[in-house]
């Protein structure tokens, strides 16, 4: 899965999409570290509500892959 994942993202920094000097297999692995969270999070915790942090976590992914310069990034409320 995290050679499909940094491949993806590869193609993704060809197109502009992220930043082109990131390590993409570290990156992959912390985005699999990301997605693991929620779901024992889910497992431990009877109150958590992975709708409130999903848009905080996707904005924390958003930073970690970046944007090309001159892209505005809504913030998160």
């Amino acid at each position: 899965i995290k050679q499909r994942l940094a491949a993806m993202l590869q193609q993704a920094a060809d197109g502009g999409e992220v930043r082109p000097d990131l390590d993409l297999t570290a990156a992959a692995t912390v985005l699999l570290v990301l997605a693991d969270g929620p779901s024992w999070r889910r497992a431990v915790d009877p109150n958590f509500d992975p709708e409130k942090v999903l848009p905080l976590l996707l904005h924390m992914v958003g930073c970690l892959l970046g944007k090309p310069q001159g892209h505005r990034q809504e913030p998160v409320r």
